[in-house]
């Protein structure tokens, strides 16, 4: 028990973002920790999703909703949302690839993480989770749920765009502005995609709560 301890803590203190992915299909949880406080369970964990490693964390028990954040930001936006979700359902909040405690990567796209949605649905045998998205995360969700048109229950998505020009004008320069000033794979990402086509949402079938 002391050394899962020594190792949790080195792991988070080195940051698992120098770590590099692997190849090694038939790997899937790296590290899982279960936390009880105040009668309330929260599991963090690592897993291996398409070559990629990825955080989670898991909270309360009951059908499943999945939670993924914004461009640049982290699971951590969620920490008013998930004490109230998960008193009914497991919530399953996950740092994006390159973003928060999950790994590193050379480069960014939407196409990516909707694929590590889906593998991370198939390597926890959730059935029909719901899912909700903001900004970034709305995308991958619009994504997924066209390509996987049964793997959710639902979906909500709030401040997702189908195109670069759909962001309002000054927002748009201001990150073209940023983009010039300090070159970040992130910011780049914004302007050059997602390339969503209309007919690519006809594909969704499952019930979906879309915000501005």
């Amino acid at each position: 028990m002391l050394y899962l301890i020594i190792y949790a803590f080195l792991y988070h203190a080195l940051w698992v973002r120098t770590l590099q992915p692997v190849q090694s299909p038939g790997l899937n949880c790296y590290l899982n920790i279960t936390i009880i406080k105040e009668g309330k369970t929260k599991q963090i964990m690592y897993i291996q999703l398409n070559g990629q490693i990825i955080y989670y964390e898991k909270n309360g028990e009951g059908s499943p909703v999945i939670l993924a954040h914004g461009n640049g930001e982290t699971h951590k936006i969620f920490d008013v949302l998930i004490p109230e979700l998960s008193k009914k359902h497991t919530v399953y909040a996950i740092d994006s690839r390159g973003h928060g405690l999950s790994a590193a990567v050379n480069e960014y796209h939407y196409s990516d993480m909707a694929e590590d949605i889906a593998a991370f649905v198939q390597a926890l045998d959730l059935i029909k989770p719901a899912f909700y998205g903001f900004s970034d995360g709305g995308i991958v969700g619009l994504i997924a749920a066209s390509r996987y048109p049964t793997m959710f229950s639902a979906l909500a998505v709030s401040g997702a765009n189908l195109t670069p020009s759909g962001w309002k004008f000054f927002p748009r320069l201001s990150v073209r502005i940023s983009d010039l000033k300090k070159k970040r794979p992130l910011v780049r990402l914004m302007l050059k995609e997602p390339l969503m086509k209309k007919s690519e949402l006809c594909l969704i079938i499952v019930p979906v709560f879309v915000l501005a």
